[in-house]
Protein backbone atom coordinates (compact mmCIF):
# COMPACT_ATOMS: atom_id res chain seq x y z
CA UNK A 1 0.00 0.00 0.00
CA UNK A 2 1.47 3.46 -1.09
CA UNK A 3 1.15 5.33 2.28
CA UNK A 4 1.32 8.69 0.53
CA UNK A 5 -2.16 7.66 -1.34
CA UNK A 6 -3.71 6.55 1.98
CA UNK A 7 -3.05 9.79 3.42
CA UNK A 8 -4.18 11.87 0.42
CA UNK A 9 -7.75 9.63 0.48
CA UNK A 10 -7.98 10.32 4.16
CA UNK A 11 -7.64 14.04 3.72
CA UNK A 12 -10.02 13.40 0.97
CA UNK A 13 -12.97 11.84 2.87
CA UNK A 14 -12.30 14.40 5.80
CA UNK A 15 -12.86 17.24 2.62
CA UNK A 16 -15.96 15.23 1.41
CA UNK A 17 -17.21 14.80 4.90
CA UNK A 18 -16.64 19.01 5.66
CA UNK A 19 -18.26 19.71 2.28
CA UNK A 20 -21.53 17.41 2.67
CA UNK A 21 -22.04 18.93 6.36
CA UNK A 22 -21.68 22.07 5.46
CA UNK A 23 -24.65 21.75 2.56
CA UNK A 24 -26.65 20.53 5.30
CA UNK A 25 -26.38 22.80 8.03
CA UNK A 26 -26.88 25.80 4.97
CA UNK A 27 -29.41 23.57 3.37
CA UNK A 28 -32.03 26.37 4.47
CA UNK A 29 -29.76 29.08 4.19
CA UNK A 30 -29.23 29.35 0.54
CA UNK A 31 -27.78 33.03 0.53
CA UNK A 32 -25.24 31.05 3.45
CA UNK A 33 -24.56 28.17 1.27
CA UNK A 34 -24.10 30.45 -1.81
CA UNK A 35 -21.41 32.29 0.11
CA UNK A 36 -20.07 29.15 1.35
CA UNK A 37 -19.17 27.77 -2.51
CA UNK A 38 -18.43 31.29 -4.04
CA UNK A 39 -15.43 31.69 -1.30
CA UNK A 40 -14.26 27.72 -1.76
CA UNK A 41 -14.06 28.85 -5.21
CA UNK A 42 -12.32 32.53 -5.33
CA UNK A 43 -9.78 30.95 -2.69
CA UNK A 44 -8.89 27.82 -5.24
CA UNK A 45 -8.71 30.27 -8.20
CA UNK A 46 -6.30 32.46 -6.08
CA UNK A 47 -8.47 35.22 -6.39
CA UNK A 48 -8.21 35.91 -2.60
CA UNK A 49 -5.70 34.83 -0.11
CA UNK A 50 -5.36 32.67 2.55
CA UNK A 51 -6.14 35.51 5.44
CA UNK A 52 -9.39 36.69 3.37
CA UNK A 53 -10.45 33.19 3.16
CA UNK A 54 -10.07 32.61 6.79
CA UNK A 55 -11.53 35.55 7.74
CA UNK A 56 -14.77 34.91 5.44
CA UNK A 57 -14.65 31.32 6.62
CA UNK A 58 -14.88 32.58 10.66
CA UNK A 59 -17.76 34.64 9.68
CA UNK A 60 -19.94 32.41 7.99
CA UNK A 61 -18.94 29.16 10.36
CA UNK A 62 -19.42 31.04 13.35
CA UNK A 63 -21.79 29.44 15.43
CA UNK A 64 -21.40 26.29 13.81
CA UNK A 65 -18.35 24.78 16.21
CA UNK A 66 -18.64 21.06 14.23
CA UNK A 67 -18.33 22.75 11.19
CA UNK A 68 -15.34 24.67 12.03
CA UNK A 69 -13.55 21.96 13.92
CA UNK A 70 -14.03 19.90 10.58
CA UNK A 71 -12.55 22.46 8.59
CA UNK A 72 -9.79 22.84 11.33
CA UNK A 73 -8.92 19.53 10.39
CA UNK A 74 -8.52 19.23 6.80
CA UNK A 75 -5.76 22.52 7.34
CA UNK A 76 -2.46 21.62 6.45
CA UNK A 77 -0.02 21.51 9.51
CA UNK A 78 1.50 24.72 10.70
CA UNK A 79 -2.17 26.98 9.72
CA UNK A 80 -3.34 28.68 12.41
CA UNK A 81 -6.88 26.93 13.15
CA UNK A 82 -10.04 29.01 13.35
CA UNK A 83 -11.04 30.09 16.22
CA UNK A 84 -14.07 28.13 18.08
CA UNK A 85 -15.75 29.98 20.63
CA UNK A 86 -16.89 33.33 20.69
CA UNK A 87 -14.05 34.51 22.92
CA UNK A 88 -11.81 33.27 20.71
CA UNK A 89 -9.89 31.13 22.55
CA UNK A 90 -9.17 27.19 20.62
CA UNK A 91 -11.50 24.68 21.30
CA UNK A 92 -12.82 23.38 24.99
CA UNK A 93 -12.78 19.48 24.68
CA UNK A 94 -14.82 17.47 27.44
CA UNK A 95 -12.74 16.49 29.63
CA UNK A 96 -15.00 13.02 29.29
CA UNK A 97 -14.47 12.05 25.94
CA UNK A 98 -10.98 11.89 27.32
CA UNK A 99 -11.86 9.74 29.65
CA UNK A 100 -13.74 7.08 27.77
CA UNK A 101 -16.99 8.15 29.42
CA UNK A 102 -20.21 8.66 27.11
CA UNK A 103 -23.25 10.49 28.45
CA UNK A 104 -26.17 8.11 28.08
CA UNK A 105 -29.20 9.64 29.28
CA UNK A 106 -30.72 12.53 31.81
CA UNK A 107 -30.72 10.88 34.88
CA UNK A 108 -27.93 11.10 38.24
CA UNK A 109 -25.52 8.49 38.15
CA UNK A 110 -22.68 8.24 40.66
CA UNK A 111 -19.18 9.45 38.62
CA UNK A 112 -21.39 11.30 36.21
CA UNK A 113 -21.91 15.29 36.59
CA UNK A 114 -24.93 17.30 35.37
CA UNK A 115 -27.65 15.12 35.89
CA UNK A 116 -26.38 12.41 33.32
CA UNK A 117 -25.76 9.11 33.24
CA UNK A 118 -22.83 7.65 32.40
CA UNK A 119 -21.19 5.07 30.14
CA UNK A 120 -17.76 3.88 30.47
CA UNK A 121 -16.20 2.69 26.69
Amino acid sequence: INSSRTIDEAKLDKAADFMMEAQHVFQDEPGKLYEFFILLLDFRLGRIDLSVFKEGMTKLLKGHNNLIWKFNNIQPPGVTPLPLDDDGLPFKYDSAAFRGVWPVNVSSHAGCEGGVTCQTL
